[in-house]
């Protein structure tokens, strides 16, 4: 038999297949009345475990992940378009300078040899370098290129506008401003959501996730056990298939949204933060562009 006939033909996410086989009945001890879904990418399943909105993802690198308005592929090549729940589509973009940008930072800023030897410790003092989260005009902004990026095409290199390396606090702050301005730039093709899921490592950060809150005009949350996100999608799936209930219903139902972790943006930075929007555009499209690979 072909591996095509043994794989069958393409379906839709979530297309109902049929039991479970025999086999992972006897050998994992599984429900022989299981029901088996077509299956789906990581990212979609973290979208829906996450409640089906829109997903920052604040890891290594950073990711945007959100239901589009309208199915469009991107110009500039800054976002992918995937399938999501049948008859919609998500959009995904990668940031390659993500979170290992505030470790080169703290490393530079508060080394583990500057009487705070506990990374704890070290973390709480480089968030409060950052500083107090109402906004101003002037506030200073860099591009934060510790590696070649790919949203937008920059090559590696920091640029400061208007300050130097040698102010641990202003380029802490600036870290966190330019960063939350840059997602936002680059998300717009994203539908308007009031709320954002907020997940991975950075997003124990506050001031970064106030910084976030302000650039979407939205309030962040992140839910319980973040970590299995994806399983938690895919769990989600299955709740809507045997319950024979929406994808929506399913998500309220069983996204469980860790209610201690709310960040509300800050209608007093609304303003600023559309003026440093601009200002960032500015400065980010003044610097080099790197050809595509």
């Amino acid at each position: 038999m072909s591996l095509r006939n043994k794989l069958g033909g393409m379906v839709h996410y979530d297309t109902e297949l049929g039991p479970i086989a025999p086999y992972f009945v006897r050998r994992y001890g599984v429900h022989p009345g299981a029901l088996i879904l077509a299956g789906t990418g990581d990212n979609p399943a973290t979208l829906l475990g996450c409640g089906g909105h829109a997903v920052l993802s604040l890891g290594s690198s950073y990711t945007v992940n959100g239901r589009m308005r309208e199915i469009l592929p991107s110009a500039s090549g800054e976002y992918n378009v995937f399938g999501y729940t049948p008859g919609t589509a998500m959009a995904l973009t990668v940031f390659t300078n993500g979170a290992k940008v505030h470790e080169a930072f703290l490393d530079k800023y508060l080394p583990a040899d500057s009487g705070k030897n506990d990374t704890n410790a070290r973390w709480d003092g480089y968030i409060a370098a950052a500083g107090e989260a109402v906004l101003q005009e002037d506030e200073r902004l860099m591009l934060p290129y510790l590696r070649e990026e790919s949203v937008p095409l920059r090559p590696a290199g920091i640029v400061r506008d208007g300050f130097d390396e040698r102010d641990a606090g202003v380029n802490i702050r600036s870290l966190h401003i330019s960063q939350a301005l840059s997602l936002k730039l680059h998300s717009d093709h994203l539908s308007r959501t009031q709320t954002l899921c907020v997940v991975g490592g950075a997003s124990r950060n506050r001031f970064l996730r106030q910084m976030i809150a302000d650039a979407f005009d939205a309030d962040t949350y992140s839910i319980r056990h973040a970590g299995f996100a994806a399983a938690l999608g895919c769990a989600i799936s299955g709740a809507r298939a045997l319950l024979d209930t929406t994808y929506e219903e399913a998500a309220l139902r069983f996204a469980q949204i860790d209610q201690a972790s709310s960040v509300r943006h800050a209608p007093e930075n609304q303003q600023t933060i559309l003026k440093l929007l601009r200002r960032y555009d500015k400065m980010e499209k003044g610097a080099a562009r790197r050809p595509p690979l």
